[in-house]
């Protein structure tokens, strides 16, 4: 939920571990997608998700009421998706360094079509043409599980990431209200997901704060083979 992305083709190698892939083409191999670490990096994820929803809503409360304080709830969302496959929810490495990440899936309401939780690029990255990267990821994933036709949404707010999306190919087809209860909804269509985290957050008995009107643009686009 985060934009744009030439960068210098030299760059240290980062090793590929387990769970990994190359970033290669026309960025040479300085880059590389590692399955999320959550215990080593799972803070960040939380910081991340935050900062879309800030960026969107102009706050990050609606994260935070329904990921917990310390982000559990929705780390617990991350590893049960990555159990089902882990390159769903990768980060893109740079020198060492974590600048992206996705996470992916296929679309609750219709599980032919493929659905991108989170796209974010770290600052530096923007405007240099690193979305190439993402959207080979992207691509990949989804071609695998036999989908070309892939939504996402995005704020009306975040003006950046729309017009990034729209110079990317991507379509507005429609808009969605937002509702309180999105992580509960996290892993709908994701095979071998339970309902634990649903019944666990109803146990918590929380009124999740949701921004009152709100709606979001509903973008798609086609990942051709």
């Amino acid at each position: 939920m985060v934009e744009s992305s030439h960068l210098p083709n030299a760059a240290k190698v980062v090793k590929a571990e387990p769970n990994s892939s190359e970033a290669a083409g026309i960025h040479g191999s300085a880059f590389v997608f590692r399955s999320i670490d959550l215990e080593k990096h799972g803070a960040l994820c939380a910081s991340i998700r935050a900062e879309t929803f800030a960026v969107s809503f102009d706050s990050d409360a609606m994260f935070w009421d329904e990921a917990g304080s310390d982000g559990s709830f929705y780390l617990a969302a991350l590893r049960e998706r990555m159990a089902w496959n882990p390159q769903s929810c990768v980060h893109l490495w740079h020198k060492g360094t974590i600048v992206g990440m996705l996470e992916l899936k296929p679309y609750g309401a219709d599980p032919s079509v493929g659905y991108i939780n989170t796209y974010y690029l770290a600052p530096e990255g923007r405007g240099q043409g690193w979305t190439d990267l993402l959207n080979g990821h992207i691509r990949t994933f989804f071609h695998a599980l036999d989908i070309t036709t892939v939504r996402l949404t995005v704020s009306p707010n975040n003006k950046r990431a729309v017009r990034h999306y729209q110079r990317s190919g991507w379509s507005h087809i429609g808009e969605l209200s937002v509702s309180a209860g999105w992580l509960k909804h996290y892993n709908a269509a994701v095979p071998g997901a339970s309902t634990a985290l649903a019944t666990a957050l109803d146990e918590t008995n929380a009124a999740p704060s949701c921004p009152e009107g709100e709606s979001v643009y509903l973008m798609e686009r086609r990942y051709e083979r």
